[in-house]
């Protein structure tokens, strides 16, 4: 614990909390198609006494690349890419990712030059203002919206859950799929009749297949999460407790820490997803739940490192508690 509150500090103040919930107009510029463009630093940057430090031009991968900075500084571990994007534009470090976390998930754009997916339709969610939802056409539903200082949640759903590839190679074989129909891409999506059902939010078509087939209830896919891992990762607390619910009652004499810690091929948790989306009360079900909150995936991360690279501060705070 004293190794984790050194790392994060010990949590923000009670009166601090994520940006996510203040948007007071649509989202719709976060993910609007921005071409290349000549963004050029401000003057004061080319006066610079240390020769290395004056900006110069940087060439572009290929014909219409976004992401390669058009503008850099220094050398090394100390070379910097400047961001037009942002407003006011920002010098980022090219050497520890931070140019590159920053182009990916605040304006969507991969590092290979290319465009993430953007939603098709963005609206305000009933009954909540300053709350919004996009329509994800792969998912073939709505989901919320959140932004923190380390991006949205939007493109962390597309690299994460779909797997979409930020290589040029493979990004054009990203399938989608349409609000008006169309078959489920079977690479991406669960097999079974009840994940679909969980990521179109389809409450009733889920009790139904549930209480008809209670054992999916642990079923994995080709990516070996169960539909309690894509619960999780969209939110739906409802489902969380439906499964909890049918997995306890079929198999007493089983754990259901088994369920609620189960890793994905990568490592993953229930746990780790819902925190890297910045569900709340989805982090608060597991830990009451006796979900581990220091287990860690393949890649050595935990819930607490996917909260505090999403910007999510107060689980982060919550998780150290």
């Amino acid at each position: 614990m004293d190794e984790l509150i050194a790392k994060y500090g010990s949590g923000p103040p009670a009166s601090e909390t994520s940006v996510f919930d203040i948007l007071e107009s649509s989202p719709d510029l976060a993910f609007k198609w921005m071409p290349p463009m000549d963004f050029t630093p401000d003057a004061k940057d080319f006066e610079a006494d240390d020769d290395d430090l004056t900006p110069r031009r940087e060439e572009p991968m290929f014909g219409g690349d976004i992401f390669t900075p058009v503008w850099v500084r220094g050398y090394g571990v100390q070379k910097e890419g400047f961001c037009g994007r942002c407003n006011p534009g920002v010098w980022h470090n090219l050497e520890d990712s931070t140019y590159e976390k920053n182009l990916t998930y605040m304006h969507g754009i991969a590092s290979s030059g290319l465009s993430l997916p953007r939603p098709s339709r963005v609206q305000q969610l009933k009954g909540r203002n300053r709350q919004w939802q996009a329509y994800c056409n792969t998912c073939c539903g709505w989901r919320h919206l959140r932004k923190t200082e380390a991006g949205w949640n939007w493109f962390r759903h597309c690299i994460r859950e779909h797997r979409v590839s930020v290589t040029i190679a493979s990004y054009q074989h990203i399938p989608t799929q349409h609000a008006s129909g169309g078959q489920y891409d079977q690479e991406l999506m669960a097999p079974d009749a009840l994940t679909k059902a969980i990521k179109m939010e389809d409450v009733a078509s889920f009790h139904t297949i549930l209480s008809q087939n209670p054992r999916l209830d642990a079923l994995r896919d080709k990516l070996g999460r169960t539909p309690l891992h894509y619960a999780a990762e969209r939110g739906g607390l409802t489902f969380i407790s439906a499964v909890m619910d049918a997995h306890m009652a079929r198999s007493r004499s089983e754990r259901p820490l088994s369920l609620i810690n189960a890793k994905s091929l990568t490592g993953e948790t229930c746990l780790m997803l819902a925190a890297s989306q910045g569900h709340e009360d989805v982090v608060i079900w597991l830990v009451e739940h006796k979900a581990d909150v220091y287990v860690r995936s393949i890649d050595c991360r935990t819930a607490l490192d996917e909260a505090a690279e999403a910007g999510f501060m107060h689980i982060l705070g919550f998780l150290l508690l």
